[in-house]
């Protein structure tokens, strides 16, 4: 069964000024059982606008969304207690400490004290429990965050951004849990912007762009449509090398210090048996694999914010313009 399904969504916001904003434009997407799925795309790409309509944050304009099976606007309460979310920045009380504010969340929801206890060994926070939440860092508040989606163990765990503004330690534990979680068989649905976060965290993605779907599959799949069918190569003499391969029927270039080589991958011993037999031997010889954000420059033409976000982690995206009432 499809833990989320989504046919031809629409989000339009109006401006207060006048006029409208299309977040999303006739979405589809879907999201299987168990796993890591991404959602990657640039800020204003609708990926938290979608996240909002899942969750019933939000009224779609158009199209249909279900998750778990339920329609957000009407079935979504006999399904939330099997959904834990985290929505842009966690809210807590700073002068409580994190295992106070759990015991609030778990009090309001009406669930077992002996959960706290589980939640905090998850995200692995037991030792910081009694510490105010004002001493903690910026790591620790979204691991507290994610500690409050999984008070009522549910089975689908709705991120928004993670990993955002956080450090690379801090990146790194959260992408640990996130995998722990899916090894529980838990189905995580994560977005980012963060393009090596989602090829290091995901088991599947979808990248949108400007409210759409523009591909998804297995993350593999994904990298796939982007890798040359070829070989890369360091070697100390590249001109002699690429007559040699030439001789022998094979084609290549020199770029940038390296030799891409036209040949099948799995098959380098035969591109260094052809140079061997002219004395010549490689210092390096790997596949020819391109990185998730070569693949997305490739599908869209643009990412630039993308790209740069890699580096910098700018703020996640939000609904474009000043959103008012929905059309």
């Amino acid at each position: 069964m499809d833990v989320i399904e989504i046919r031809g969504l629409r989000k339009t916001y109006r401006r207060f000024r006048g006029g409208s904003t299309v977040a999303l434009d006739g979405l589809d997407l879907t999201v299987g059982q168990g796993g890591v799925f991404g959602l990657l795309g640039p800020n204003g790409s609708g990926k938290t606008t979608t996240i909002r309509c899942l969750l019933g944050l939000a009224h779609a304009s158009g199209g249909s969304c279900t998750v778990l099976g339920k329609e957000p606007t009407r079935g979504l309460q006999d399904v939330i207690h099997r959904i834990g979310a985290l929505v842009e920045a966690p809210a807590m009380f700073p002068n409580f400490s994190g295992r106070r504010n759990l015991e609030i969340l778990a009090a309001v929801g009406r669930l077992p004290k002996e959960r706290i206890d589980e939640v905090l060994e998850q995200v692995d926070l037991s030792a910081r429990a009694k510490d105010r939440v004002k001493t903690y860092s910026l790591g620790m508040r979204q691991r507290l965050g994610l500690a409050a989606a999984l008070l009522r163990d549910p089975e689908l765990l709705i991120l928004d951004e993670p990993a955002n503004g956080l450090d690379p330690a801090g990146i790194r534990e959260v992408r640990e849990l996130l995998r722990r979680l899916a090894a529980e068989g838990r189905t995580v649905l994560v977005s980012s912007h963060i393009l090596s976060e989602i090829q290091q965290t995901c088991d599947r993605v979808a990248i949108l762009q400007r409210g759409r779907c523009i591909t998804q599959g297995d993350v593999d799949d994904v990298l796939s449509r982007g890798r040359k069918s070829g070989l890369l190569m360091r070697i100390v003499e590249p001109a002699r090398a690429i007559d040699t391969l030439q001789a022998n029927g094979v084609s290549a270039v020199e770029v940038d210090g390296l030799l891409e080589i036209d040949y099948p991958s799995d098959k380098g011993r035969e591109v260094v048996q052809m140079l061997a037999s002219a004395g010549l031997y490689p210092d390096e010889l790997r596949p020819h694999q391109v990185d998730l954000e070569t693949v997305f420059l490739q599908l869209t033409g643009e990412g630039a914010d993308v790209a740069a976000a890699s580096a910098d982690q700018n703020p996640p995206d939000q609904d474009p313009g000043t959103p008012g009432e929905p059309s």
